[in-house]
């Protein structure tokens, strides 16, 4: 039987603990003829073969019968009797691998387990072999037994990388595993440091309670009277997510499924703590004041929702939501400055993955508000950028403050470039996250169907040399933009030519410019978008696009018009120029592929074959796999996953993609809305509020009034 000395200078540690990394120790211990009581105890430990069972808190740890002998190749080493059996050379990682699971294997995934150490993980109780080679599975309610049987077992002995308890402590499957792991780590500290702990000042307590699922019951009965229209039944759902978990908790919807609208019906709930404090891009706050006095017309007056437009603006006290942008924010957060921002109870944050990098000026300013208030709701649906890093602010800002370690050690465990333990992370995001997929929640919705159009550049084509790929990625892609830019306008003449309705990216003010010269030359009614357009203008644009025909092709630039926007009244959508982060091409792709889309939308991406081209498309690919098994566990339904992701698009000739195009235009159901349809439009709205207004961000037809459907996505 395992024990634990009482005195000496090992008091407080386990004998297995001692036997195991003490051995000079051990050697003394048997050279003593009479040796007092506790050292006794431990020598008859030594002698009974360290075998037995240790018991603590109901954590029983058995060992097992002696291994079999290791196999002649095997690199293991013997201990002459002060250490424990045969000791191996490699890392023993365990990792979170779903809400009930944890797993055991190499950290060295290409490394191969001894016989000896396989044959004894597949004999352990509730273990099942897992994908891949030399790795087994086990339910969380094992995990301090394995553990410790890792660490401390008899017959072998090899280096182990345990799951940090901070993980541990936010899956409730887990947290009773992590108060034993603590329980056995105090053990083992020295008196000196327990007394060194001891006379530490307490740290000051939890912003926010931890929640298991025990804990999650309705803090409010749900309440959707008042609404000024009726939502779906997944956005429902969400409300009542939200409830049980005190309005805390990130919503990661993939885009299109009416996020803003589920976040105004949860605000409702809470009326009493107003106001409410929303963050968003600048291009969206208009639209969050207009979605706020359409679905809560009893709630709220105009004078109510104040959009903050300056630094300096003094928010009058009777607001009762103030809207404000990223840029905007940390500017209002230093107390000494007129126009400051007080405490909200209540705090939404749209987009919220643009927070990534933990020390940028957006997450300083916007973690410490979510932090601290009562409610916080975060929005986005990709979670995850690029990295894995990208997710600490998420967390950081719903976690009570102490729950996560530092931002270096987060990203050492999950990837700094590249990513790793991704299903742990995915499992560590589900705890604060809902997550549904259009395909899971709109299975009505028309498929997307993606296209490789390669360009031939001709004598324009950068060059592919070696010494041109060692050409700075930012120059190289501003390059062969110029480069591009006149096959990409012979492509959309093609296009034009189709008579077809369309959606064309572009990154660089090169592409920009020369695509709007060629539109312009062709008398093509068109509109263009960038950095530099004013908000008020972006909604003219949008909403003209979206209600009337007046135009034929929305020229976008990537990074100002990826979010935010609904422009389904196109089906087609054309990227002129890759860009390096998965989640903007994705959300780009979904400013047309979103409710009230009734055709199929092709995705056509413009390479130029042996180019920077090529090096964007696998990083994009392999970034946007990483993502997928974060956040939707690797599942066939993940966003790039789901359509076979743009490497595996067909590569197709351009007469061939505009011919596709073309056809599904001839067959299309979609019915362009008449230039001076503003009256008839009247009838398509929530009649609940008592004051008309038109969809204009839906595309669908007369003859569709009142669709239940449409009512939940303004």
């Amino acid at each position: 039987m395992d024990g634990v000395f009482t005195a000496g200078k090992f008091k407080g540690r386990w004998f297995s603990d001692v036997a195991g990394q003490e051995t000079s120790f051990v050697a003394w211990a048997k050279r003593q003829k009479t040796p007092p009581g506790y050292l006794r105890a431990f020598l008859d430990f030594l002698k009974q073969g360290r075998r037995g069972q240790r018991s603590l808190d109901g954590l029983v740890v058995k060992t097992p019968r002696a291994a079999a002998l290791p196999a002649e190749s095997e690199q293991v080493t013997e201990d002459t009797g002060e250490g424990r059996g045969l000791r191996f050379d490699f890392l023993m990682a365990l990792e979170v691998v779903g809400p009930e699971l944890f797993e055991v294997g190499p950290e060295d995934q290409d490394a191969e387990v001894p016989h000896t150490l396989r044959t004894a993980l597949a004999q352990h109780r509730g273990a099942t072999a897992a994908p891949g080679a030399s790795r087994w599975r086990f339910p969380a309610a094992l995990y301090a037994e394995v553990l410790r049987w890792l660490e401390w077992n008899p017959d072998f002995r090899c280096r182990v990388e345990p799951v940090p308890v901070w993980v541990l402590k936010r899956l409730p499957a887990f947290a009773a595993s992590a108060e034993k792991v603590q329980a056995v780590a105090a053990l083992r500290l020295s008196l000196a440091t327990k007394r060194l702990l001891a006379e530490l000042p307490k740290p000051a307590p939890k912003t926010q309670p931890t929640q298991t699922e025990e804990d999650h019951k309705p803090v409010k009965a749900l309440d959707l009277d008042g609404l000024g229209g009726q939502l779906l039944p997944f956005q429902v759902d969400a409300v009542e997510f939200g409830l049980r978990h005190h309005a805390r908790f990130l919503l990661g919807d993939e885009m299109g499924l009416g996020k803003t609208i589920t976040a105004l019906a949860l605000a409702k709930h809470f009326v009493e703590e107003w106001p409410v404090l929303v963050i968003a891009p600048a291009p969206l706050c208009r639209v969050w004041q207009d979605q706020a006095l359409r679905w809560l017309p009893t709630l709220l007056a105009p004078k109510d929702v104040v959009v903050v437009r300056s630094g300096q603006e003094v928010v009058p006290t009777v607001a009762k939501m103030v809207v404000v942008s990223y840029n905007l924010l940390p500017a209002r957060q230093d107390s000494s400055k007129p126009g400051s921002f007080g405490e909200f109870q209540i705090v939404i944050v749209d987009e919220c993955h643009q927070l990534r990098g933990q020390s940028s000026k957006r997450a300083q300013a916007v973690v410490p508000l979510a932090r601290r208030a009562k409610h916080a709701l975060l929005l986005t649906g990709t979670p995850l950028v690029a990295r894995a890093e990208d997710a600490y602010p998420l967390l950081e800002s719903l976690l009570p403050e102490g729950e996560l370690p530092s931002v270096n050690d987060f990203a050492a465990r999950y990837g700094r470039r590249g990513a790793q333990r991704l299903q742990e992370l995915h499992a560590l995001l589900g705890s604060v996250m809902l997550r549904r997929t259009k395909v899971e929640m709109l299975p009505q919705l028309p498929k997307k169907r993606r296209r490789r159009v390669l360009l031939d550049l001709g004598p324009s084509a950068p060059s592919a040399s070696p010494a041109a790929r060692e050409e700075p990625v930012e120059e190289a892609c501003e390059r062969l933009a110029k480069a591009k830019k006149a096959a990409v306008a012979e492509y959309l003449s093609c296009l034009l030519a189709a008579n077809v309705r369309f959606l064309v990216f572009a990154h660089h003010l090169a592409m920009l410019d020369a695509l709007e010269k060629s539109l312009q030359e062709q008398s093509i009614r068109y509109f263009r978008i960038d950095g530099s357009t004013l908000m008020t203008e972006r909604s003219k644009y949008i909403d003209s696009f979206q209600t009337t025909d007046h135009f034929q092709v929305a020229l976008l630039s990537l990074t100002a018009c990826s979010q935010g926007f609904t422009l389904s009244a196109a089906s087609v959508v054309v990227f002129a120029e890759l860009f390096w982060v998965p989640g903007t091409l994705l959300q780009a792709e979904d400013r047309a592929h979103r409710l009230g889309q009734e055709n199929m939308v092709d995705v056509h991406y413009l390479v130029a074959p042996g180019t920077v081209d090529e090096r964007m498309l696998a990083a994009v690919e392999r970034r946007a796999r990483d993502a997928d098994k974060a956040v939707d566990g690797g599942t066939a339904t993940a966003p790039l996953a789901r359509e076979g992701g743009i490497l595996e698009a067909p590569v197709v000739e351009k007469a061939t993609a505009v011919e596709e195009v073309a056809s599904g235009a001839r067959g299309a159901k979609r019915k362009a809305l008449p230039k001076e349809s503003e009256d008839d439009l009247v009838l398509i709205g929530p009649r609940s509020s008592g004051r008309p207004f038109t969809w204009a961000k839906m595309s669908i037809g007369i003859s569709d009034p009142g669709l239940p459907i449409l009512q939940a996505f303004g």
